[in-house]
């Protein structure tokens, strides 16, 4: 069974994804813990998950919701996505040029590694 939590570490909020995901249940999971967020940097890692069976117009629905659940974030609020495989990393580069095309409050970036990630949240400079 998938599912996705949501813990607070030094300052960062980690969302981590096991399991086959669908998009009900990333939309779900952001509109269970948007709302909530009490930190700028957030990472949701996803390096024991996959998404097989998400569409394009899945991934839209994705954007649309994390859009509408994150409107509130200021613009150096920053969002690391970590995928395992170049698949799910495709997935997750394709939601964040949805994510820009509508005007991301904030910044985003997608990583393979966590240790680039974390690097990229406590500085001010990206990593590509």
């Amino acid at each position: 069974m998938a599912k996705i939590t949501s813990s607070i570490s030094d300052g960062i909020t980690i969302r981590k994804a096991e399991g086959i995901l669908t998009a009900a249940e990333i939309i779900a999971a952001i509109e269970k813990h948007s709302p909530s967020l009490s930190t700028s940097m957030v990472i949701w890692d996803f390096t024991n998950a996959c998404a097989r069976d998400i569409s394009s117009s899945d991934l839209k629905k994705i954007a649309w919701t994390a859009n509408e659940n994150n409107s509130h974030r200021p613009a150096s609020d920053k969002t690391a996505l970590i995928f395992s495989s170049e698949f799910d990393m495709d997935l997750g580069q394709q939601v964040g040029k949805y994510l820009e095309t509508h005007k991301l409050p904030y910044k985003l970036e997608v990583f393979t590694d966590m240790h680039d990630a974390l690097l990229w949240l406590y500085t001010d400079a990206g990593i590509s």
